[in-house]
């Protein structure tokens, strides 16, 4: 916007260019459904390994408790690094990452992330 009284013409001024526009939410946030969705596939396929791989080899408890870490693993070390990166979609997966785990954890009451401690008795 030019200055009061300033000619409309001359403005912006020579040299001034206007910063690129904002990206919207929408990008991240469809990238934390997408996260979300990747995890809840991982934690598929790591329960599995644990429930019939794992288990069959080495102690079910302790069986449980790799496949716990390795699933808290994957979801904050995996989703916290895709956090820092600039990238909106790398970053949409890494906070989709955190809140499968957070929602697999609230909806099946820690069975299938290993918070459950009826697991480990």
């Amino acid at each position: 916007m030019p200055p009061q009284g300033g000619d409309p013409s001359n403005w912006p001024p020579p040299g001034y260019w206007q910063p690129p526009p904002r990206r919207s939410g929408g990008e991240i946030f469809a990238a934390a459904v997408v996260g979300a969705m990747i995890y809840v596939a991982i934690n598929v396929v790591v329960g599995l390994m644990v429930v019939f791989g794992l288990a069959e080899a080495i102690r079910p408890n302790t069986a449980v408790i790799a496949g716990a870490s390795a699933l808290a693993l994957i979801a904050f070390g995996a989703g916290g690094a895709l956090v820092t990166v600039r990238d909106p979609w790398a970053r949409g997966i890494g906070m989709g990452l955190m809140i499968g785990w957070a929602l697999t954890s609230i909806v099946t009451v820690g069975y299938c992330t290993g918070l459950n401690p009826v697991l480990y008795g």
